[in-house]
Formats: structure tokens, C-alpha cells, sequence
């Protein structure tokens, strides 16, 4: 046998190589049949591949395909397939270098050769590394072309479902479905169309035109179990339509893999060549057509003499444990949207189902945030992928674990503005944890994002851990703390859906520890960014919360904010702040009161201390506001707002140079935030009065007696600003309105005496 089987005369003699061969190989034979001495006889594909390996066979291809372009005459194409013949076992075992693979594909694309050139060529279309989903965008742009042979282009459709896993990205075909699903009416194309259309169906593409087209399709062709099998694919989405039934298709299977040899191929060049991008088999697989059955009714015990619906049930356990054989992005599609399949996950919980499923998302999700698709420059694929979760996890109100170590893996090298609107939504579900763990997992790594983004982000960090504190609150805390006086685990498997809570953790103790720390964070964004609205909405919104959790939820502690907090707010010149801390310390004033109408086990154990702590804040609020003594006197033990006897001195020097009243400075006629709206609604009154004389200067108690003797409005102070309170509360300023009437003892008897007088007025 000669050593070297790939010499110039046997490459490039055409039809004689062919002879040679032939001659070579019974020649072989007849002399192996003659020698006692060889144990075995090779076959021709093995002498074929002797002495090549992965560092000659591309010089081998190169060399068959030597001088070929695609505007060559016919002839010398064929030549050059040919001899591409006679080394189809290289090309089956080695696969093809992307400028082979394109070379041939072009050729095929010509469709100037006859159907056994052709077909041949499409069975060495076996590329060793991924190729770009605009080869198969071409085949089915062919569909329609009527010069195009449409024998050839249902096996290059067929080629394509073959190889359907290793095509980078599906997006442009996702977006040929109406092209696919039009060339239903072609016999010859409809099996392979039918397939592909399998392969890229979601829920978005199953609309009632196609459901109805389906059906008559089905209705009028003998040879229907393709469309029998797509419009079974549309029914997991849609559970109300009626499949029909074929009796010759009982229990046929449906979209086989066309030409299962190239798939296998396929994999093992993948294998030879070490190939990064490794073929991940998440193809939907061929399924049975079902045998139809009468559906048998469920025994139930009839309670209230209604009759029961039976609902229209998936089940999701079926899905979950064949779930090697679903395409990723199907499971996403059925199980994270699918409203019914939720429902059932949440209703009839199943933890091998979850922790499958939870494989299965944290393995796809992490490999796309760390081996990201070359040619998806945009992440188009991850964003989908976290928008699906944070869907699911909007409906679920509960994250699954994985998710959560996907989140503190991704927040270690995270920028802070890629998918922030997904990342941000997905903290909120994170379920409390011990303090120390959750700080260094995502508090610390979110901090040092924080002292260096702009206010919108600041913003939106601290509006991200309200709803997360939000979610906390909802918990029965309540049940979490008799189910962990039973002793009969350290686990909770209850209160959350899915993950547990132990109960050797002070999740309380969690929550006063996170509302200190985003506490800091709005001081110092306040600080940073020169109190700008975006973050006083953030804080206010976050305390609004806060002083509503001990009354409203289960969660017994009352912590109040920071003076520094308060008193930023409280000198802020926008009246929407000043309108809103009061509201919060009201909030915190009947959260006090309601805390000690608890029972002994479940009330906050603050001390005397920490009560007048916030007291200081309320007589402080109320004395300026009202009483106008704020800043007018110096105090030993104390002064308004912490402010030192230096600090108020120096003030009331300001004041005396630009010839302003000190006591009234921040009252609610005359401070910067709240004086426009005491101008305008002074001038409501006189014209509802046609007053002959109008106010020009700040309204206090001496002006308007001055006002009543020269013909203006006749009103007491007293009266003038509960009136005026009253008309900031219809304005939207209920903070101060109700502020001030739970705590002025004149505000408090008027409003028992209007109370009194309604009462009368009505026996």
C-alpha cells in the first residue's frame, strides 16, 4: 500500500483519482485476502485519514479547493467538488475553517450545480467554531424566490436545524417568524418551517390569526403531524385551544433532528479541535404526539354544593424534569412568564422542581455575565434574561437563592449603571440575612458605588432599599416568632416562598442596622449634593416608610432618623420637605403612642432617653413653626435643633443687620419655604372680603390689628393661621396641618370646639 495517499496526481485527477482509488482499495483487498500475516483490513476512510492530523489536514483542504471562486465556470466547480469527494472523510472528522466553510456555503447559495453536488456539499458544511445566525437568515429569505430550487433550499433548511446549536445568536431569525410561518402553505418547506418555527416560538407569537391559520392548515392537509406538533407548542402557552386530532399520527414523533450523523459530527470536531465555545445540547427535543383521551374528571368533596372548575393545569413537574431537553430560553418563556405556571409553583410547591429550575437559571445567567457572546456587543441577551427574572420575581414577591448569589457575585465587579434598572429591582427581593454578611455582600460594594455617582443615582440607590425594607416589612414577622418558640427546627421554611429564614438570626436587629445605614447615606448625599430635590424625595420617601412599619406591620422597633436628617429638611427652603418631615414626625408621634398599647412581648424597649430624644425634635418643629421662640432664646441645657450658643448668636447678628425679626424668621408666615404661600393665601382673603385696604409685608398679629383699623380684613392671628393651615392642607401640605393639631394646645381646643359645634348643630 502506498504511504502517501494524498499525492498531486491522486488530489487533482478528477474522475481518474476516482479510478485510482477504486483500483487501490480492491487491489488492497485481493492482497489482504492473499497474506496470512495481516490481523486486519482497513477500511477506504481509514486509509484516507492515515498520517492526518490537525496540523496538515487544513493544507489538504486548502489544496481541493485551490484556484476555486465563485465566478468560475461551472466545470471547474464541479471539478473542484470532485475532488472534495475523495477526501469527505477529512472534512467529516476535522471540520471546516471559517473562509472553507463560507466558500462552500456560497457555492451551495449558487445553486448552479446539480442536487448530488449540492447535497454533498451541504453534508461538509461542518464549521469548527460557531457561525453567525446570517447564513441561516439567507436560507429562509430563499423561501419565496422563485428562481431559487426549492428542493435545495428544504435540505439547507433541514442543514440548519441540524446545526441549530451552534448558531450564535437567534435574534434575526426570531424576527423572520412571519416569513417562516407565511411559508407554511409550501408542502415541500413546511415540515422544516414547522421545525424552525418550534425552535423560536414565545408566547408573543402565538396571536389568533396564526392559531386559526393553524387549524385550517391541519383541516386541509393529509400529511399535518408538523403542524399538529407547532400548534401543540402554542397550546403551553395558550391552554384554551383545541388541538385536533389524527388517529394515522397517534403517538408519531414529531421535529427529529433531520440529519442526526451531522449533529454527532458536529460534536466530536468540537472535541477534537478543544473549542471554548462548546455546544451547550439545549435544543428542544422531538416529541410524541399525543393518543387522544377523555380527560378523567377529579374526585373532590363537594363542601358548599357549588360545582368545581377544574382549572386547565400544566404540569410543571413534567416541565421542570426533562428540562435538558427545553431550549433555555423556553424554559424563561413558559416558567418565568407564564402567570398559570407561577401559580402553580407558588400553590404547589415542589423543591426538587425549584432547585432544577434554579440549576438550570443560575448556570445560563452566570455564563452570560461572565463568557458573554462576542458578537453581542449590547448584552442584548443577559438584559432579556434579567428582565424575565425580574418579572417572575415581581409576581413570586419572593427571590429564588440563586438569584441572590448571582446578585452578590455580580455587585463584586459591578459599574453601577449596566442593567441598573434590573439590578436595582432584583435587590429589592433579597431576603434578610444576618447583618454583617449582607453589608459586605451588597451594602459595602452598593456604599462605594454611591460616593461617586450623580444625584440621579444617589436617588435611586436609596429609593432601591425602601422597597426593599418594604418587602422585610410585609413578612409575618409575627409567625416567625411563634413558629421559632416551638423549638422543633432552626429553620423557617414558612414565611418566606421560597429560601428559608433561620431562627438563630435577630432579623430585627437586621432591619435597625439597615435603616441606620441608609440613614447615613441620605445625610450625606444631602451634604454632597447641596440638598437637591431628588434626594430629599429618596429620604423623605424611605422615613415616610420607616415611621409607618411599627404601626402598620409586624415589626415591633420604632427607629427614628437623625437629627442632622431632620434639621436639613426642616431648613430646606422647598415647602414640599418642610410639609414632609413634619408628616414623618407625626407618623413617628402616633407610632410612640400605639407602641404602648402592645403587649409586653411585642412592643419596642426604647429608653426615657431615646423618647426625649425625639421629643426635642417635635418641640423643636412646633416652637418655630408656631410659637415663634425657635432661634430667639439661648438655653444652658440645650438649644433648638443642637445648635450651639456661638451658632445662635451669630444668627440673631444676621438678622439685627438686615433689620428682620428673629422670633418669627421660621415660622409658617414667614419663612423662606412657606411666605409665598401666606402672601397668596392673604390675598385670597382679601378679595373674598373686597377689601379696600390690601397687606404689603408679612402677616403677624400687630399687622393685622393695624390692617382691621385702617378697613383691611378682620381676623384674628389665632384664626388667620388655622385658617392658613387649613389652606395649606388642601393644598397638599398635610404634613404641617396635621403636625401642628396633634401638638398646639390652642390648634388642638379649636378643633374640639368646631368638633363640639358640628356635633350640636347636627341633633
Amino acid at each position: 500500500m502506498e504511504e502517501d495517499v494524498y499525492s498531486d496526481d491522486e488530489i487533482f485527477n478528477g474522475q481518474e483519482t476516482n479510478d485510482a482509488v477504486t483500483t487501490t482499495t480492491t487491489t488492497t483487498t485481493a492482497a489482504a485476502a492473499d497474506d496470512d500475516n495481516d490481523d486486519f483490513q482497513k477500511t477506504a476512510d481509514e486509509e484516507i485519514l492515515n498520517g492526518v492530523d490537525t496540523n496538515n489536514v487544513d493544507e489538504i483542504i486548502q489544496k481541493a479547493l485551490f484556484g476555486v471562486s465563485l465566478d468560475k465556470p461551472v466545470a471547474v466547480i464541479r471539478r473542484a467538488v470532485d475532488k472534495l469527494k475523495k477526501i469527505a472523510p477529512l472534512i467529516k472528522k476535522f471540520g471546516l475553517l471559517p473562509s472553507q466553510f463560507n466558500l462552500i456555503y456560497e457555492i451551495i447559495m449558487m445553486q448552479k450545480l446539480s442536487h448530488g453536488y449540492t447535497f454533498f456539499l451541504m453534508q461538509c458544511l461542518l464549521p469548527r467554531k460557531n457561525i453567525s445566525e446570517d447564513y441561516i437568515v439567507r436560507i429562509i429569505a430563499s423561501i419565496s424566490r422563485k428562481d431559487r430550487n426549492i428542493m435545495m433550499t428544504n435540505e439547507m433548511l433541514n442543514w440548519a436545524i441540524s446545526i441549530y446549536d451552534i448558531i450564535n445568536t437567534k435574534e434575526k431569525i426570531g424576527k423572520l417568524y412571519p416569513v417562516l410561518f407565511h411559508s407554511l402553505h409550501q408542502a415541500s418547506v413546511r415540515a422544516a418551517a414547522c421545525h424552525l418555527l418550534y425552535f423560536i416560538t414565545r408566547r408573543e407569537h402565538v396571536i389568533p390569526y396564526r392559531i386559526r391559520r393553524l387549524n385550517d392548515l391541519i383541516n386541509s392537509e393529509k400529511d399535518n403531524a408538523e403542524l399538529i406538533g407547532l400548534l401543540l407548542v402554542y397550546q403551553t402557552y395558550d391552554f384554551s385551544i383545541i388541538v385536533p386530532h389524527n388517529v394515522r399520527l397517534v403517538n408519531a414523533f414529531v421535529f427529529e433532528t433531520p440529519y442526526p450523523d451531522m449533529k454527532h459530527e458536529l460534536k466530536n470536531i468540537r472535541t477534537l479541535w478543544n473549542n471554548e465555545m462548546e455546544i451547550v445540547d439545549s435544543r428542544k427535543a422531538e416529541f410524541q404526539l399525543p393518543t387522544k383521551k377523555k380527560a378523567k374528571k377529579l374526585k373532590s368533596k363537594d363542601i358548599s354544593g357549588e360545582t368545581l372548575r377544574e382549572l386547565d393545569v400544566l404540569d410543571i413537574t413534567r416541565i421542570a424534569n426533562g428540562i435538558e431537553n427545553l431550549d433555555l430560553a423556553e424554559q424563561l418563556s413558559a416558567i418565568l412568564e407564564n402567570r398559570k405556571l407561577q401559580h402553580l409553583l407558588l400553590c404547589k410547591r415542589d423543591d426538587v422542581v425549584i432547585d432544577r429550575l434554579s440549576y438550570w437559571i443560575v448556570q445560563k445567567i452566570m455564563d452570560l455575565a461572565r463568557w458573554n457572546n462576542e458578537e453581542d456587543i449590547m448584552k442584548s441577551e443577559l438584559h432579556d434574561m434579567l428582565k424575565s427574572l425580574v418579572r417572575f420575581t415581581r409576581f413570586t414577591k419572593s427571590q429564588l437563592p440563586v438569584l441572590e448569589y448571582f446578585l452578590f457575585d455580580y455587585l463584586k465587579t459591578w459599574n453601577g449603571f449596566e442593567f441598573e434598572d434590573e439590578i436595582f429591582e432584583l435587590i429589592t427581593y433579597i431576603k434578610p440575612t444576618n447583618y454583617k454578611d449582607f453589608y459586605e455582600l451588597a451594602l459595602m460594594r452598593l456604599y462605594r458605588l454611591y460616593i461617586v455617582s450623580d444625584v440621579k443615582w444617589k436617588a435611586k440607590l436609596i429609593v432601591c432599599y425602601t422597597d426593599l425594607l418594604n418587602n422585610w416589612a410585609l413578612l409575618d414577622w409575627n409567625r416567625h416568632s411563634k413558629l421559632g418558640k416551638n423549638k422543633e427546627s432552626n429553620i423557617d421554611y414558612i414565611t418566606t416562598a421560597f429560601g428559608v429564614l433561620s431562627f438563630d438570626i435577630n432579623y430585627f436587629t437586621t432591619i435597625q442596622r439597615l435603616i441606620e445605614h441608609i440613614d447615613r447615606l441620605c445625610v450625606m448625599g444631602l451634604l454632597a449634593e447641596d440638598d437637591h430635590p431628588l434626594l430629599q424625595h429618596a429620604g423623605l420617601s424611605f422615613f415616610e416608610l420607616v415611621s409607618n412599619i411599627s404601626a402598620q406591620d409586624d415589626i415591633p422597633d420604632i427607629i427614628i432618623p437623625a437629627a442632622t436628617f431632620v434639621h436639613r429638611n426642616f431648613y430646606s427652603s422647598s415647602a414640599m420637605a418642610v410639609s414632609r418631615i413634619c408628616g414623618i414626625l407625626n407618623q413617628y408621634k402616633l407610632a410612640f403612642e400605639e407602641n404602648d398599647k402592645k403587649t409586653e412581648d411585642w412592643m419596642s424597649r426604647h429608653t426615657p432617653a431615646y423618647l426625649n430624644h425625639f421629643n426635642t425634635y417635635l418641640m423643636d418643629v412646633c416652637n418655630t413653626l408656631w410659637r415663634n421662640i425657635g432661634l430667639s432664646e439661648v438655653q444652658q441645657d440645650g438649644n433648638v435643633f443642637s445648635l450651639t450658643k456661638k451658632n445662635i448668636l451669630e444668627f440673631h447678628k444676621l438678622c439685627e443687620s438686615r433689620d428682620m425679626d428673629v422670633t418669627k424668621l421660621l415660622s409658617i408666615t414667614h419663612s423662606v419655604s412657606l411666605a409665598a404661600f401666606s402672601k397668596r393665601f392673604m390675598k385670597l382673603l382679601e378679595k373674598d372680603e373686597k377689601s379696600s385696604i390690601n397687606h404689603d409685608q408679612p402677616i403677624t398679629s400687630m399687622y393685622l390689628r393695624e390692617l382691621e383699623e385702617n378697613g383691611g380684613v378682620s381676623l384674628s392671628y389665632l384664626d388667620y393661621r388655622a385658617d392658613y393651615l387649613n389652606y395649606l392642607n388642601r393644598l397638599g401640605f398635610t404634613g404641617i396641618h396635621d403636625l401642628l393639631y396633634a401638638c398646639m394646645s390652642s390648634l388642638i381646643q379649636m378643633k374640639e370646639k368646631d368638633t363640639s359645634t358640628i356635633s350640636q348643630t347636627s341633633t
